[in-house]
């Protein structure tokens, strides 16, 4: 690959991703740095949940960072400033400025991408040009990365982890969530000042991590976990108390 994760957040910096705007002030006011690192991050949680390749992964973790690239143009910056929207679906020659014109990657890329942007025709699109650059036998795995990749945003998009939970029963999501038979799990803290808010949050993650489930996402009063097994809520409760 032409550029690793480490330079494309070198380059987002040099383009004041950090003072760009991914999403409006009504939805958590996200600047576009921090939220193509979440989605970049939870990505890579789920790789590592699912087991996927080295080289699926770092596929994940560059989609995943620059799946709304397109959001840093002028006329989306100043739109979302006044609360509209304003077309942002990254074009295939945006990504070619990062990797050099390798086509099979940025066809790749371009997939996954379009994955996070519902739409028909941007689906079609994204099919035949990954089709035609890497051959229709690797379509199918790319569909199924291209599916994490959507649920990653997702989450990333949720500004609390009781809405990240409930995002993951969208019915456009199921599919993915089934074939890996994944489980979602979340805790919320409210009004926790002081040391209490680090000694709380540490015990409960570390209860769900102790009970087979992975930190997905982190939010200031808690956190979404994903797992595949059956909660046991006994054991949970019986941890979170004695840590």
């Amino acid at each position: 690959m032409t550029a690793s994760i480490n330079e494309l957040h070198r380059i987002a910096r040099e383009r004041n991703w950090h003072l760009l705007l991914a999403k409006s002030p009504s939805h958590g006011s996200q600047s576009l740095l921090s939220h193509a690192k979440a989605v970049s991050g939870i990505a890579e949680s789920f790789a590592d949940l699912l087991n996927l390749s080295k080289d699926q992964t770092e596929l994940l973790r560059m989609a995943g960072f620059l799946h709304d690239l397109g959001k840093e143009r002028n006329t989306f910056q100043r739109a979302i400033m006044k609360g509209k929207s304003s077309p942002h679906i990254p074009k295939k020659e945006e990504l070619d400025e990062f990797f050099e014109y390798d086509t099979a990657l940025t066809s790749r890329l371009f997939y996954l991408i379009m994955s996070t942007h519902l739409g028909v025709g941007e689906t079609i699109a994204a099919t035949k040009a990954v089709s035609d650059a890497v051959g229709r036998g690797e379509t199918s795995s790319l569909i199924h990365l291209g599916d994490i990749l959507k649920l990653s945003d997702a989450i990333a998009s949720s500004i609390s982890p009781e809405i990240a939970y409930h995002t993951t029963q969208r019915d456009d999501l199921k599919p993915i969530i089934q074939q890996n038979q994944l489980r979602f799990v979340y805790y919320s803290l409210h009004r926790v000042r002081g040391i209490l808010t680090y000694i709380l949050h540490k015990g409960l993650q570390d209860a769900y991590r102790s009970e087979g489930f992975k930190p997905i996402a982190f939010y200031t009063n808690g956190c979404i976990f994903a797992g595949k097994k059956e909660l046991d809520e006994g054991n949970l409760i019986a941890k979170a108390l004695g840590n």
